[in-house]
Parts: structure tokens; C-alpha cells; sequence
């Protein structure tokens, strides 16, 4: 069984209301403990990296207090809910740092921020520093990330190196089944990287060593050239990846790993964590503004959490998506329900997944929407000669059929709507799709 997270309890927060409460794992639910991602969302300001912050910051033992924030008030407090705990460990920050009622045992926690400024130097020799030192591994990232894993993988090669070497003076051939260390961090680099870019070398060139990498048309070229997005993967990615061999029951928290990556970088993402952490047990938290990142959910391994701090008891409500998405919720669906975009091809989306559940065309859906008492109707006059409708005809229609015919059918000049209207629509339609 994880080590998971199941709540957590705020009793005095700046940040949250008093009282408040955001679940994870919901324990009267079967097969609960056995999701491993779980998704914060919300708009800017709800809350998202507050909450990264405070499960690190008590799980991880913090660094003197509320992390980033000098003017904490004294006695902020709350409560850590974890797998297999009679009693909720208790965290109070206050500015001397924090304080707690029993710290848990074997906590293993790994916190990936933003970060954008990564500054490199020059690496001039390899060093002791090597994967995997730390049994119960408490970590968040640091701005040092550009130097720390440039640093770790001219190490690595070197141990690879230097195992090789001595293995051949010994038995004068090379090993056969020896898995590379470096092999952890490449390997994972070019999944995501999908040929654009692949490990090709650390060379030596004027006192310095230099990672080179091949691009796309098989050219060297240097780490350091890498754009931002390509640096995210290898400096967050491999931040990650250096705990590998001691993080199972552990949790990991991102923040914002879309940041500068490619929106089919996104898409993957998810399925990307999932190959390279395959067979271990972790709970993902994972704070995000990126539907392409959360199109990689399913709703049997993952929960969506859309907070809202306005709330006075439990801080996020639950994301679900309707059975007739196609294989993934879509990028309109999830922009609408996670960060209130309402837009006209949700509306288009939906009346066709309409259609299909009810086996029916626009003729047979307009049918049944139209004739259905509990569906929000609306009148307007006619602007155009069709069928047997003449101008100036006074026609009732559900509203989701007369947005549809207003969004396919732009000439008829009198099918105005508004965006609440649009909104009720989609609402209708979504709740018809349960």
C-alpha cells in the first residue's frame, strides 16, 4: 500500500479559510487508494502552489516556515492525513519554523517547482555526488538544478567509464549485460524528446566538459544551446529521476510542468511519469493551468481538484467527464469544467456526442430536446424563410438547439445569445450526457 496522502485539515491559515478541508483519497470509496495522480487545478490565486507548499513543508520537514513567505503569521496550523494513520499528524508553522505532534516514519516526498532562470557553469571535472544517496529522500528543487544535474551526469559517465575500464583490465572483454547509470537520465530524456534530440556524448574541450546531445539532422549540439523547454526536461526530469532507486512510497509533487514545453510535450507528459516510474508506488500531486496535461487522466488512475478558496469547509470539488468523450476528455471540456472557458466548440462538441448517445442526427436530437419539458426553451422571431418557418414567425427551441442553429446558421440574424445562455446550454447538455 502507498504511503499516501489523504487530507489535509487547515485550523489557522493565512492562505485558506479556517476550518477548511481539501480531500485526496476518499477512503469510503472503493479502489481510492489505489490512484496515484491527482490533479490541482483552479484559477490563478486558488490556492494550487500553496498547497504544494504546505504538504512539503510538513512532510518534508519545511525550511523555516511557510516557504517564500517573511511575514507568516504565527500559529498557522494544520493537519496531515496519511495512509494507515490512526491519528492525523499535526503541523503548526509558525516564523520559528515548523513544529509537529510526531513526525511520520519512512516519509519519502520530492517537490518539482517552476523555474525558468536555470544558470549553468562550467563543469571542469566530476565530482563524489552520485544517484540515489539519500534512503528517505526530502527534497525540493532549487535554482541550482542547472548546475546540480549538468554535474551529475558528467559523474555518471564517469562511473560508467570507470566500471568499464576496470571490467575490461580484468577480464580483458567488455560487460555485456551492465546497465549504464547515465542510461536512467538519456533514456528518459529521448522518450520525451521523441528524436528531436539524443545523448550522444560528454566531451572534454579546452578544460571544460561539455554534454553533447545530437539534434533531429544528426549535428552536435551542446547542452547549453538547449531552448527553455528542452532545458525543463532535462534539469526538472532529471531532478526527479535522481531518487529513482529509493522514491517507491513516496510522493511527488509538480508544479506547472507545462512550463515551456510544447503542447505535444504536454499530451504526453502524464504517460511519460507513468513509463519511467512504471512498478513503483507514488502519489503524484500534480498543480496545473495545461488541459493538454490533463488529457492524459483517466478517470479509474486519476482525480481532477478544482479548488476554490472562497469555500469555508472543503477547499475542491471533484472534475468528472462524461462517458461519450472518446478516449480522453477533449481540451474544450477540460478548459470549461477546470478553468471556466466557455466557448462555442464545447457547445458544437457536445451536441454531437449528443447525437451519438442517442443514435439519432441533428433532425432526431432536435426532436427530443425540443419536446422535453425539464429543457430551458427560448423564442425568437424569424429572419430567414426555411421549411415551413416564414419571416417574421414567432419559433420556440431548446436552447441547446437554438444556440447550435445560431453557431451553424450565423445569417439568421436574430439568433443572438449571451454567454450565460451559452453557459446554461452546456450545462444542459452535459447533464444529459451523465
Amino acid at each position: 500500500m502507498m504511503n499516501q496522502l489523504h487530507k489535509l485539515s487547515f485550523k489557522k491559515s493565512e492562505i485558506f479559510r479556517s476550518n477548511s478541508t481539501l480531500t485526496f483519497i476518499q477512503p469510503e470509496k472503493p479502489n481510492e487508494d489505489k490512484i496515484k495522480f491527482f490533479f490541482l487545478v483552479g484559477n490563478n490565486g486558488s490556492g494550487k502552489t500553496s498547497v504544494l507548499n504546505y504538504i512539503f513543508n510538513g512532510l518534508g520537514e519545511g525550511k523555516n516556515g511557510f516557504y517564500g513567505n517573511t511575514n507568516l503569521k504565527q500559529g498557522t496550523k494544520f493537519d496531515v492525513f496519511l495512509t494507515g494513520k490512526e491519528h492525523p499528524i499535526e503541523f503548526e508553522v509558525d516564523t520559528a519554523g515548523i513544529k509537529n505532534n510526531g513526525f511520520p516514519d519512512g516519509i519519502k516526498i520530492i517537490y518539482d517547482e517552476i523555474n525558468t532562470a536555470f544558470q549553468t557553469d562550467k563543469i571542469i571535472s566530476s565530482t563524489a555526488v552520485t544517484v540515489d544517496e539519500d534512503k528517505l529522500p526530502k527534497e525540493r528543487s532549487t535554482l541550482e538544478l542547472g548546475k546540480i544535474i549538468p554535474q551529475l551526469l558528467v559523474n555518471l559517465k564517469a562511473e560508467d567509464d570507470s566500471y568499464v575500464s576496470d571490467y575490461v583490465n580484468e577480464h580483458n572483454a567488455i560487460p555485456v549485460n551492465y546497465k549504464r547509470r547515465i542510461d536512467r537520465f538519456t533514456d528518459a530524456f529521448e522518450r520525451m524528446y521523441n528524436g528531436s534530440k539524443k545523448f550522444k556524448s560528454i566531451n572534454n574541450e579546452e578544460g571544460e566538459k561539455k554534454i553533447i546531445f545530437t539534434d533531429i539532422e544528426g549535428k552536435d549540439v551542446s547542452l547549453n544551446s538547449f531552448s527553455t523547454g528542452e532545458k525543463q526536461i532535462v534539469f526538472r526530469v532529471g531532478n526527479l529521476l535522481k531518487n529513482l532507486g529509493n522514491i517507491d512510497n513516496g510522493i511527488i509533487l509538480i508544479d506547472e510542468p507545462e512550463t515551456s514545453l510544447h503542447p505535444i510535450w504536454q499530451r504526453k507528459y502524464i504517460d511519460f511519469l507513468k513509463d519511467v516510474f512504471e512498478g513503483l508506488n507514488i502519489q503524484f500531486i500534480i498543480a496545473t493551468h495545461s488541459p493538454y496535461i490533463l488529457q492524459g487522466i483517466k478517470d479509474e488512475e486519476s482525480v481532477v481538484i478544482k479548488l476554490n478558496r472562497s469555500d469555508d469547509f472543503e477547499l475542491g470539488s471533484r472534475i468528472g467527464y462524461y462517458p461519450h468523450s472518446l478516449k480522453n476528455p477533449s481540451v474544450n471540456l477540460i478548459n470549461y469544467l477546470a478553468y471556466d472557458i466557455v466557448d462555442e466548440l464545447l457547445h458544437i462538441e457536445l451536441f454531437a456526442a449528443l447525437e451519438i448517445k442517442n443514435g439519432v442526427g441533428y433532425g432526431g436530437l432536435k426532436d427530443i430536446l425540443n419536446t422535453d419539458t425539464t429543457v430551458e426553451k427560448k423564442t425568437y422571431i424569424a429572419s430567414k424563410k426555411y421549411n415551413k418557418i416564414n419571416i417574421g414567425d414567432s419559433i420556440s427551441e431548446a436552447l441547446p438547439v437554438f444556440i447550435r442553429n445560431a453557431i451553424h446558421h450565423p445569417e439568421e440574424i436574430n439568433r443572438t445569445y449571451n454567454q450565460k445562455e451559452l453557459k446554461d446550454s452546456i450545462n444542459i447538455m452535459l447533464e444529459k450526457l451523465k
